[in-house]
């Protein structure tokens, strides 16, 4: 079977490390063919990464956005809950408008699905980012868990599971591994 699709949705999900970091590699493949990439990263907080570092350094085939207000962690306070919320609606706004312009060849979704699975964002709405991908527009959504509208829409999934993580021995976020 050769099917030509004109669009592909991709998603990589789990609970292991790498989602994000394979999304980059699909950015550096495109980049390599031509194509203009835009990465929307949702709970990222500053542009202080290394994927942020490089693409804005090394080329201008590559925008890449900071939509997020930071990590949330389990003990936020409401008020900071609200802002991270209300930081993932604007950026699913954004996201919107950067696919529908047509302008890329490859969107990443960094991190969409933590926002929808802490409901910043609604699955009717994660459900329309694919209804709006123009032709000729591959999306990637990363994050921990899809839910199965998702996964059935999906043209590729890839599963990443955690099996050991240094942070679980006390060993903090590495400069070049984690960020």
């Amino acid at each position: 079977m050769n099917t030509k699709v004109k669009s592909l949705i991709i998603l990589y999900t789990g609970t292991g490390k790498g989602k994000t970091t394979a999304a980059l590699g699909a950015a550096v493949r495109s980049i390599g063919q031509g194509g203009r990439v835009c990465i929307c990263q949702f709970i990222k907080s500053n542009d202080k990464t290394g994927e942020f570092l490089f693409f804005d350094k090394f080329t201008k085939q590559v925008d890449i956005y900071v939509l997020g207000k930071g990590f949330v962690r389990p003990k936020t306070d409401k008020n900071s809950l609200e802002k991270h919320c209300q930081a993932a609606r604007k950026g699913l706004k954004f996201l919107r408008e950067k696919l529908v312009s047509e302008k890329y060849q490859l969107v990443i979704a960094d991190e969409l699905l933590d926002a929808y699975n802490m409901g910043f964002i609604d699955k009717s709405e994660l459900i329309e980012i694919t209804d709006i991908l123009p032709s000729g527009t591959h999306i990637i959504i990363t994050g921990r868990s899809a839910p199965q509208e998702l996964l059935d829409r999906a043209h590729t999934v890839t599963q990443m599971n955690e099996i050991k993580h240094h942070y679980n021995m006390g060993i903090l976020a590495q400069k070049g591994i984690e960020f």
